[in-house]
């Protein structure tokens, strides 16, 4: 069985149109990652007032289509601290 993962993060702000360009830049960090990585995944970006509904909003989004994912991976980590602490895949964009 092929294993699919949905990549998902979330944007917790009040503003959807000023998260725009950071849901994009966390859009290609991911794709990054996962091209370095080499697995089979989706990304999917939630721009949503609290954490909770963001979370639901990927969870309830995997599987949709055609190619059904079968497990989800949020991150949950500070991207201040991931910058300072270099990680070995370059996170800027």
């Amino acid at each position: 069985m092929l294993t699919r993962i949905t990549a998902g993060h979330v944007i917790v702000s009040q503003d959807f149109g000023g998260s725009v360009p950071e849901a994009r830049r966390q859009q290609a960090n991911w794709s990054k990652l996962i091209d370095f990585s080499r697995i089979k995944a989706f990304v999917n970006i939630a721009i949503s007032p609290e954490f909770e509904w963001g979370a639901r909003n990927i969870v309830l989004n995997a599987g949709l289509g055609g190619m059904r994912p079968n497990i989800a991976v949020l991150g949950f980590y500070n991207m201040a601290d991931l910058h300072r602490n270099r990680p070995l895949v370059d996170t800027t964009v």
